[in-house]
């Protein structure tokens, strides 16, 4: 990244819990951690505040991998949850309090579901899919979601595996030169460089195998309609699955036990013959004993060494050769029916409703969205399933290419006579098109550049178990993974998470200074000199009177100004703000600032309020539509993150039921959607005041302990002292209609009122 969504949360304190993890989260995987729990030595919170760090570290920082676009709100009281739960003597199952992340193609409530588009940046969905509502019933905690391939990899032909118009480019962890693949990148990489314990993607055609084999990842492919595809963004019907991706097969395994469903809005899993299976059951040390396998023939000397490997283990390898269908791909014909189908699920306000408008929006924001074009969704756009002869043709060929691929698979196993089939990665089409599953498992790195290979293992339908104990024979045969801060150490060193080494002293903590070029010296002419910016002059008034109650200079023009009381005495005062640096003043006067300290980024929107109802004014910083609380007026990380509105609207932040906490309100035009509480979802109050071109305050008025909505036009401020629509309820000139204006509570009456600035 910088990842599009912040990725702060809300931590008891500032203090790193990652070196105190009595575990090498880059290695550990869901046994080791459960251990951990079960003793007691680790805690789900802890363990999730720890990945929160590699993510700062890895995803954010450091080698900045891009993998992570936003992180659930909700996730540390998750975790906290599961600590409960685990205290009163109830664990789900391997994965309870076990951080997961999501490719952001899957529905969780109160998070945005993007497919990467910029078109899709405030699109939230009305309620979690159920293959999130699975994890989170089997204990897991959604830490938050993954970036991918824009719209799964299937808006234009050329986009570089990894890259969308609004999270980026993601890197991969064991080569950065290399593609992290896709349409699942960040899963893999997040998986691999242990952003989580877990990850999951998805696939149509190759979308979990190709970046598990990038990232040196376990991937399953399941068998379509082992798990259900509803509040996924989808792109066939007919194809689609989500699927693990992981740093073991055991892991893989417990992950795709609890994302079995069976849903009665997607038909495919009304035959699921896995509903209850423990896949964990068919891990196995003997597998390969006596198996029969084929094989399909390739010259890496990474995948010959597995092969090796595989006889040694007792396997019999048959060569063979997998065809595939003579039917053209029906991935452009069915996009559209399906994105719209997923679309029409959505929320009323969901900012896109159909495919036609998605590529409207683009269309309207090439700059942004288009860098590469969207020529698949203009060929989708075009095809018309209502017209009985293109459907007549689509579902022919829909039922061709399936019972081909089929075929192709079926005769190998049954004409051979083996039990799976292993190839380096050429069985991936066809077992797509077959909706037949495949389980990927690194095989090792090739020699001269480190790069992964895996071999993949293909069965029939529904063969997830078998294929599973094959491929877990194989890895504890082969120990072949290794981490990516193993194989690439260079991209890892100098992070915050980094083990120390002999070469630190070369990390360049601080970017370099430079000498500042001096200005020319002419003779004759006077020595230039720097400009001092303007002082400020502030004019507060304790009424609506014509006349200023405080007169004072308090720092430059340029700096923002922040008003707040700061020390709970019931005043408001002055704070300025200079990049991520602010100086806080606890009095209507010049001077030194009491208190100095830094919040956030330069970049950061920044808003203030009593968030916790004690009486104190502290800031939070906005990022698109995240807001990053801190309780106190310090640095460190936020007390609470929310997520509220679109990042598009307007914020004004009051006290809107007098309960002693300020929250946010968002401004759509001349319409208000007010929120009561540090909390996503709906909005508690909607009101309709004054115009859409008019700038808005928020303050306390009348003295109710209320803050209502004044909007100003010129000099003339037009108060309304309840949440409602209608005439305002005070009309007063104070100021120049060009001054800089400010609310505030400046002689500690319990009333608001106007402050202006300006330059003397």
């Amino acid at each position: 990244m910088p990842a599009t969504g912040a990725l702060a949360v809300p931590v008891a304190d500032a203090t790193s819990v990652h070196d105190e993890i009595p575990l090498d989260l880059a290695t550990a995987g869901v046994q080791e951690i459960q251990t951990a729990l079960a003793d007691g030595s680790l805690t789900s919170v802890q363990l999730t505040r720890a990945y929160l760090e590699r993510i700062e570290a890895l995803s954010i920082g450091g080698p900045a991998l891009n993998a992570v676009r936003s992180i659930n709100p909700a996730a540390l009281q998750q975790a906290a949850q599961r600590d409960a739960e685990r205290a009163a003597g109830t664990v789900h199952g391997p994965l309870h309090g076990i951080p997961v992340l999501l490719k952001d193609l899957i529905d969780v409530e109160g998070m945005a579901t993007t497919a990467g588009s910029v078109a899709l940046a405030s699109s939230y969905p009305a309620a979690d899919a159920p293959v999130t509502d699975a994890l989170e019933e089997a204990g897991a905690v959604i830490l938050g979601k993954v970036n991918l391939t824009e719209f799964a990899n299937f808006m234009t032909s050329g986009m570089p595996g990894g890259y969308s118009s609004l999270g980026g480019q993601v890197l991969n962890p064991y080569d950065v030169s290399q593609s992290p693949s896709g349409s699942s990148a960040g899963s893999g990489s997040a998986a691999a460089a242990a952003l989580a314990t877990v990850t999951v993607g998805t696939e149509t055609s190759g979308s979990i195998l190709s970046p598990a084999r990038a990232s040196s990842t376990v991937g399953i492919k399941p068998t379509v309609g082992l798990i259900s595809r509803t509040g996924i963004v989808p792109i066939s019907a007919t194809q689609d699955t989500a699927g693990p991706m992981t740093r073991s097969v055991y892991d893989a395994a417990a992950l795709l036990t609890a994302m079995v469903t069976v849903d009665p809005e997607d038909p495919a899993t009304a035959d699921n013959p896995s509903l209850g299976v423990d896949f964990t059951d068919a891990m196995s040390t003997t597998a390969l004993e006596g198996a029969r396998l084929g094989y399909v023939e390739s010259d890496d000397p990474v995948y010959a060494a597995a092969l090796e490997t595989l006889r040694e283990q007792g396997a019999t390898l048959v060569p063979v050769q997998v065809g595939r269908s003579s039917a053209a791909s029906i991935l452009t014909t069915e996009y559209k029916r399906d994105l719209n189908v997923y679309l029409s699920r959505l929320p009323d306000d969901a900012p896109m409703k159909t495919l036609s408008d998605i590529i409207e929006y683009n269309s309207a924001h090439a700059g942004a969205a288009l860098k590469f074009g969207q020529t698949l969704l203009l060929a989708s756009q075009e095809v018309d399933l209502d017209d009985p002869e293109t459907y007549a043709r689509y579902t022919a060929q829909r039922d061709q290419l399936v019972t081909e691929s089929r075929q192709a698979i079926d005769s190998v196993l049954d004409g051979a006579d083996v039990d799976a089939i292993v190839s380096a990665s050429a069985t991936t089409g066809t077992a797509a098109s077959a909706g037949y599953p495949s389980v990927s498992v690194p095989a090792g790195y090739t020699e001269g550049n480190r790069r992964p290979v895996n071999v993949v293992f293909l069965g029939t339908a529904w063969s997830e178990a078998e294929l599973i104990a094959l491929a877990s024979d194989y890895e504890d045969a082969a120990q072949a993974w290794r981490s990516p801060e193993e194989i690439n150490p260079s991209l890892f060193r100098c992070t915050a998470i980094s083990e120390e080494t002999e070469w630190d002293d070369s990390c360049v903590i601080d970017p370099p200074t430079w000498p500042e070029e001096p200005e020319p010296v002419v003779p004759g002419m006077p020595t230039p000199s720097t400009p001092v910016p303007a002082r400020s002059g502030f004019f507060l008034n304790d009424g609506w009177g014509p006349t200023a109650g405080h007169v004072f200079h308090y720092g430059r023009f340029p700096d923002e100004v922040l008003i707040g009381d700061w020390d709970g005495d019931g005043v408001d005062t002055i704070t300025l703000r200079r990049g991520k640096d602010f100086y806080v003043s606890n009095a209507q006067r010049g001077g030194e600032a009491e208190h100095t300290f830094s919040y956030g980024r330069p970049t950061d929107v920044v808003l203030v309020g009593d968030w916790d109802g004690d009486g104190i004014d502290t800031l939070a910083v906005r990022r698109g539509n995240e807001y990053h609380v801190r309780n106190s007026i310090s640095g460190g990380p936020a007390d609470v993150v929310v997520r509220y509105g679109r990042a598009e609207d307007a914020v004004v932040v009051g006290n809107w039921d007098g309960r002693g906490g300020d929250t946010l309100a968002v401004r759509r035009g001349a319409t208000y959607h007010v929120k009561n509480s540090l909390t996503a979802g709906a909005a508690d109050v909607v009101v309709t005041y004054g115009r859409a071109g008019d700038t808005v305050l928020a303050g306390d008025w009348d003295g109710d302990g209320v803050d209502t909505f004044a909007v100003r036009r010129g000099a003339t401020y037009h108060v309304r002292n309840s949440l409602s629509g209608g005439a305002s309820d005070l009309v007063r000139t104070y100021g120049r209609g060009g001054d800089e204006v400010f609310v505030g509570d400046w002689n500690g009456d319990g009333s608001d009122t106007l402050g202006v600035r300006r330059a003397p």
